[in-house]
């Protein structure tokens, strides 16, 4: 299953908020 993390990039470091499947659906960590 492909996962996409959701996150803010600040000064170059990725802070990951969420992760969604494929489906776009949000999956806790």
């Amino acid at each position: 299953m492909k996962k996409w993390a959701i996150g803010v990039d600040l000064g170059g470091t990725k802070i990951e908020v969420a992760n969604v499947d494929e489906s776009g659906k949000v999956i806790d960590r």
